[in-house]
């Protein structure tokens, strides 16, 4: 069988023809390593910027009647799961039959170091006792960003089958129910 190309044009080929340069490979290797510190950067701050605060639950939380008859309390534990300071400017949420009152708290604003955690207890007064909604409702936590204010719902563990607004208007306004 005879050969379909001859030596004498295998002799006349450039060996290091389709191979990168030097300067080629180093350009790749330089823009492997930026995507790479860009997804390092990238998912630092989604862990920073998005849960910035959560609720701890194996740290104890307690709910409680108030001496107001139709006041209770919500304790929890919030813990900063970022890797930069928190900043608590307020808590919130209130729903049909329930208005937030206040924190039992030192004064806010309040500074959550990372991984650290803290106690805190707000309270709310029941309105209309039928109306309160079974539902789940989260407590609005509203934290100082660099960038500005973000409110993170968070929502307490539920008593039974509803959620833990609904167990605690329940005590609160049938305390002989208990």
């Amino acid at each position: 069988m005879t050969p379909l190309v001859s030596d004498d044009v295998w002799a006349r080929l450039d060996r290091n023809a389709g191979r990168m340069s030097r300067r080629g490979l180093r350009m790749l290797l330089a823009a492997a390593l930026a995507l790479g510190i860009a997804a390092v950067l990238v998912m630092l701050g989604w862990r920073t910027a998005v849960t910035p605060v959560e609720l701890d639950w194996r740290a104890g939380a307690d709910a409680e009647g108030h001496p107001n008859p139709t006041r209770f309390w919500q304790g929890f534990t919030l813990r900063n799961g970022g890797l930069l300071p928190v900043t608590v400017t307020g808590f919130g949420g209130e729903t049909t039959g329930l208005r937030y009152t206040g924190t039992q708290q030192d004064p806010l604003p309040l500074r959550i170091e990372p991984s650290e955690s803290v106690y805190v207890r707000i309270s709310y007064d029941v309105t209309a006792c039928d109306t309160v909604p079974a539902e789940p409702m989260p407590i609005q936590v509203t934290v100082a960003r660099p960038w500005g204010e973000q409110t993170v719902p968070v929502v307490p563990v539920s008593f039974g089958d509803h959620g833990w607004q609904h167990a605690m208007a329940e005590m609160a306004c049938h305390p002989d129910r208990r």
